[in-house]
């Protein structure tokens, strides 16, 4: 059977009836101040990719559009466009208002998480309110928190408009290329297959076409010829055991930005683990196969299940990757949220998956930007390199135990139910 939607929120009557509502917009407002101020007195250095995609938006009338953010899907261009309009060309004005369009973005779908709640604001609203602030600014100064949020509005959207769903992933496949995966698990369920994936041809296909008329076939291609070109980012799961031996030894093991706009690293070791990461991803798809079919196979999979895959499919890009830039955290957040506000069953694998994710987020955010110029980045050996190598393995290992623990509660899920015997 379906799980139950939650109710229609009543309109509030009385104060105490806006208690609830009153304290999580404080609470938002408060943590959203946080972060402001922790970006403009201590991490403002985090806010370099906002510049270059000033300069890539400013030239975009120069070079044209075949020649800009060639390592993202067209619509991209479109979107970071829509500050540096607001602003009148100005790059103090574009950082304020790509700032202010994200931190739009959060408040819409905290609304969304709250509405769908149906009640009293939950814990998994205050997960998503104490994930950014644990993520930091860096949730504010990349554009990754679009996808993630789209990611978690499908999920919102599956069981009262699944059309919803499939065009939000749509969207979030022309913006970032991965959540086109997440349409696997989302069409699961027989009632939302048919609308799911049409909404998703429509928005998806639609604006690659759209893409394809405005650049033309390479520009389209573009962002996969990037990644498979890129080489070993310091911060990928693949890169930790080079990482840690750079601890004895920084001339071995150097780091070097790349064509790629990344820091990778250079030495003994690099080739083999480039190889054993493009096995892995392959493995990886594998896995996501193999979930995906056992979802469809289900007499009538759970929400639970299907949010369990997105956040498998999600972890298992990351850990796969040859890259692992600090803002793809944030694409666990949206489906994570979403899953704890639609499923009341078992609180417990809730918390304990939300906690999971909080962790992993305060940990990306010591390697980025707290241990990275002054750690990492380090060319000899220093505390700060030790220390910022440390948490690195250790965030690494940690994502790497949480992939293969929802993967299997994923599973475990999805079980077929149980024959009833006859009479």
């Amino acid at each position: 059977m379906p799980e139950p939607v939650p109710a229609t929120r009543p309109a509030p009557t009385t104060l105490i009836d806006r208690l609830p509502s009153i304290g999580l917009a404080a609470f938002w407002l408060g943590s959203r101040l946080l972060i402001l101020g922790v970006w403009l007195n201590a991490e403002y250095i985090a806010t370099g990719d906002v510049g270059y995609y000033f300069g890539k938006i400013a030239n975009l009338g120069r070079v044209g559009l075949d020649q800009t953010f060639l390592e993202y899907p067209t619509p991209v261009t479109w979107i970071l466009s829509i500050p540096y309009l607001l602003s009148g060309g100005n790059q103090s004005g574009y950082i304020v208002g790509y700032v202010g369009f994200m931190i739009i973005i959060d408040a819409a779908f905290t609304i969304a998480l709250w509405r769908a709640a149906g009640d009293r604001p939950g814990r998994a609203v205050y997960f998503w309110l104490i994930f950014i602030v644990c993520v930091g600014p860096l949730a504010y100064l990349r554009f990754d928190l679009i996808p993630a949020v789209l990611a978690g509005g499908a999920l919102l959207a599956l069981r009262r408009v699944p059309a919803l769903s499939g065009v939000l992933t749509g969207i979030g496949a022309a913006i970032k290329l991965w959540p086109a995966l997440l349409i696997a698990a989302l069409a699961a369920p027989k009632q939302a297959r048919r609308p799911a994936l049409i909404g998703f041809a429509v928005a998806g296909f639609g604006l690659a076409l759209i893409s394809l008329i405005a650049g033309g076939w390479q520009r389209l291609i573009s962002p996969l010829a990037w990644q498979s070109g890129r080489g070993l980012q310091i911060e990928s799961v693949w890169a930790t055991p080079l990482m840690l031996g750079r601890i004895g030894d920084p001339t071995t093991w150097t780091i070097d930005m790349s064509p790629y706009q990344a820091f990778e690293v250079y030495g003994p070791g690099n080739e083999i683990m480039v190889a054993i990461s493009n096995l892995a991803t392959v493995a990886g798809l594998v896995v996501i196969v193999a979930l995906c079919i056992r979802a469809y196979r289900a007499t009538e999979p759970s929400l639970l299940g299907i949010g369990l895959v997105m956040i498998a499919i999600v972890a298992l890009m990351i850990i796969t990757n040859k890259t692992f830039s600090p803002q793809y955290l944030l694409w666990l957040g949206g489906p994570v949220a979403a899953l704890g506000v639609l499923h009341r069953g078992d609180r417990r694998l809730l918390n304990l998956l939300g906690v999971s994710v909080l962790v992993l987020a305060v940990l990306t955010h010591l390697i980025y930007p707290v241990l990275y110029y002054m750690g990492l980045l380090d060319p000899q050996v220093s505390a700060g390199l030790i220390a910022g190598t440390v948490v690195l393995a250790v965030r690494n290992v940690a994502i790497l135990a949480f992939t293969v623990a929802v993967c299997r509660q994923a599973w475990i899920a999805l079980a077929p139910a149980p024959v009833r015997p006859a009479g």
